[in-house]
């Protein structure tokens, strides 16, 4: 039996409106001026980026991964205009961020209006040139503050090779977040680095030609996170009566006594009841090398451990194969 459904015509009329905006933001995200075209040489590759201002000064912001191996990097506005050659100024690999020097010939282009406020359900456009050519796919974000190695924009926004380093904007023309990785067999799971953090990195991308974070040599996680069968293996009550930090392996030098079972109370004078609260603040604001003090909890006894923070490492994943990769 088949059914059909007549809507009311101010009902009609209200969805064509909604796909014409929808149809009018992705014209026009098209044609924004302050995105740019990259490619690479050696090896080759393509990507994306945006036209940002620091500190009164222009820059190209892209990924890392983008310009990280290449020996040559162009840039090029739009498909009637040349590739023009730039130069890399700084990295984060860790972050997955780059900036490129601003070519003579781009100096009057507008620069991107950032903006920090994300939301769940919140519609976003990516622009870039998967494949070479120049492309605008439309999503919503799934979740604002995913950390995997570090903090992630999590959309539905459909990405491909070649839009890695482009912005992802809002409604209003500006870009909330870089897009930079997908999981691949998934159905349109993306990731984008929030612009907020963006900010946070611009004075040391400024400042550092090679920009390296911070971490511990031990792993830990929210206690509320982790199995009851590591709780049994190390002697520990299931559940715990508080969702603490909780140590999950022994630190890597010999000299420092922090064990699997630990629970982390204080990082120097600051209370820290958040794992991700933790990794967030070690790694914008501590460089390797640098002293810290724990204040641990173990059997009940209060106990205070300074550690000296070693360089978070991160491994681009490959193109092929399952899991989380560049874009």
């Amino acid at each position: 039996m088949f059914f059909s459904v007549l809507l009311p015509s101010y009902a009609v009329e209200a969805q064509n409106r909604c796909v014409d905006i929808v149809c009018e933001n992705m014209q026009e995200a098209a044609n924004l001026p302050f995105v740019v075209s990259i490619s690479t040489a050696g090896p080759h590759g393509s990507g994306t980026g945006f036209v940002g201002e620091f500190g009164g000064k222009k820059y190209i912001v892209t990924n890392n991964h983008v310009v990280d191996a290449a020996i040559k990097v162009w840039v090029k506005r739009g498909k009637d205009s040349f590739w023009v050659e730039t130069e890399k100024i700084s990295r984060d690999r860790a972050a997955d961020v780059a900036l490129l020097s601003l070519p003579k010939e781009f100096e009057n282009i507008p620069t991107a209006v950032l903006d920090e406020r994300v939301a769940i359900g919140q519609q976003v456009y990516a622009i870039g040139d998967p494949f070479g050519m120049r492309s605008v796919t439309e999503g919503r974000i799934t979740a604002t503050d995913v950390w995997i190695l570090q903090m992630y924009i999590l959309t539905q926004t459909p990405l491909n090779p070649g839009n890695s380093g482009g912005p992802m904007i809002n409604g209003d023309k500006k870009v909330v977040g870089i897009a930079t990785a997908i999981i691949s067999g998934a159905n349109n799971v993306a990731f984008a680095l929030p612009v907020q953090y963006l900010v946070k990195l611009f004075p040391r991308l400024v400042a550092e030609k090679i920009v390296r974070h911070a971490t511990t040599d031990f792993m830990y996680f929210n206690a509320s996170s982790v199995p009851p069968l590591f709780f049994e293996a190390q002697g520990l009550e299931y559940p715990p009566t508080q969702n603490r930090i909780l140590v999950l392996s022994q630190s890597q030098n010999p000299n420092v006594d922090i064990r699997p079972g630990d629970t982390i109370l204080k990082m120097n004078d600051s209370v820290i009841t958040d794992a991700w609260t933790l990794e967030r603040e070690i790694f914008f604001r501590y460089k390797p090398g640098e002293e810290v003090e724990l204040t641990l909890m173990r059997n009940g006894q209060s106990l205070k451990r300074k550690i000296i923070l070693s360089e978070f490492v991160i491994q681009y994943a490959p193109r092929e194969g399952k899991g989380k990769e560049k874009e």
